[in-house]
């Protein structure tokens, strides 16, 4: 029994005359006019099911009224196809949710927290993995940290070693020098940028 002739079936059903549905409805008033609406619908699928086969049956070029066990056949068929058809429809939206948490799980792996501690004057030009400029060149002071960002990766250039890079909740102070210092910071680690490589925030 093919997706075809169930939808066709389904068509038929869906006519009046069909009596494949069977409504009901309800109300409960209350004598301030209060009160509750209930409604209930059952549908048959039998009118459905006898309709398929008779199809098949002249599609196959036989004549008369199909047999009853054609029709016990046509029943068994059509309950497993809705059973299959269903179980298909929670696999799906169950890969899909699984997909999206593995997806999302991977994203967060890669995502880095960093923040810049001043321990003295420093001047610093910070950008994410798309360039955004988080701390767009400027001289920052002891008291004036900035942070934490969060990025997949980050370029920074600091003028000094005069700061503390706290990447992940892991502290790890700059080695002395009065020159500028360049790196790029992902989870795997730190990465020394040559002058030509650090960002400028010009």
């Amino acid at each position: 029994m093919n997706r075809k002739m169930v939808a066709l079936g389904l068509a038929v059903c869906l006519l009046p005359a069909a009596g494949c549905f069977d409504v009901e409805q309800a109300m409960t008033l209350q004598k301030d006019l209060s009160g509750k609406a209930a409604f209930s619908m059952t549908v048959n699928m039998e009118p459905m099911v006898l309709f398929m086969v008779r199809m098949q049956r002249e599609m196959a070029g036989q004549k008369g009224e199909p047999t009853a066990a054609e029709i016990d056949k046509a029943r068994k068929e059509f309950l497993a196809f809705r059973i299959t058809d269903t179980e298909t429809t929670e696999k799906t939206a169950s890969g899909s949710s699984s997909s999206q948490k593995k997806k999302k799980k991977k994203a967060a792996s890669r995502v880095v927290s960093l923040r810049v501690v001043p321990t003295a004057a420093v001047w610093v030009c910070l950008e994410n993995a798309s360039g955004k400029r988080l701390i767009p060149g400027q001289e920052l002071s002891a008291d004036s940290p900035k942070g934490p960002y969060r990025s997949s990766k980050f370029h920074i250039t600091l003028g000094n070693g005069n700061a503390i890079l706290r990447v992940n909740g892991k502290s790890t102070r700059l080695r002395e020098s009065a020159e500028g210092q360049g790196f790029t910071i992902t989870r795997n680690g730190r990465t020394t940028l040559s002058p030509a490589k650090r960002p400028t925030c010009a």
